[in-house]
């Protein structure tokens, strides 16, 4: 098994600051820039060693958000799995919200979680599809939040008595052409 030093293909995630991540074969590297939503990714064959010592070729591909690979010719972007939030399977209480995250920034999502209790919600589920994550938010006490993942169970509370399921539940599999 290879280390993460050895991986042969290393995506470099230009944001505020460059991150890093290692990949086996060139369509998990593919797919890592099409699932991740940060504004440009460069894909270098080499190891994170041959990185960090300025010892690599030219960009096997330039991923551009929004607008797919430049610099080099692609016949096909490599599809991805992501998940996608189940609508029937969540309560159906008054004064339940749920608030996707998707791509919204951090304070966007703040401010809708805030704005629902403001309009009387009493409990926000804060859901992050991609990674099947689930923050719970009460009005009882807003700051304190409870991550459930998805070998996690949750409930209603009192807003929907007997509901109860597996987050893993809530969710199924898309695959993203």
């Amino acid at each position: 098994m290879k280390g993460k030093f050895e991986m042969p293909y290393v995506v470099l995630d230009i944001i505020e600051k460059i991150e890093m991540s290692g990949h086996d074969t060139e369509a998990e590297a593919r797919a890592h820039c099409r699932k991740h939503r940060y504004p440009l990714n460069i894909i270098f064959e080499g190891t994170f060693e041959e990185i960090f010592e300025d010892r690599y070729g030219p960009p096997v591909a330039i991923y551009v958000w929004g607008q797919g690979y430049n610099t080099i010719p692609v016949e096909k972007d490599v599809p991805y799995s992501t998940y996608r939030v189940i609508p029937e399977r969540l309560p159906s209480a008054p004064g339940f919200v749920v608030v996707l995250v998707g791509q919204k920034h951090y304070a966007d999502v703040r401010a809708e979680i805030e704005v629902a209790f403001q309009n009387g919600a009493r409990l926000v589920w804060e859901i992050y599809e991609d990674s099947r994550l689930i923050d719970v938010h009460t009005v009882a006490n807003r700051k304190y939040t409870q991550w459930l993942r998805e070998t996690d169970t949750i409930d209603a509370g009192d807003m929907q008595p007997g509901y109860s399921m597996k987050v893993a539940d809530l969710f199924e599999e898309v695959v993203v052409e």
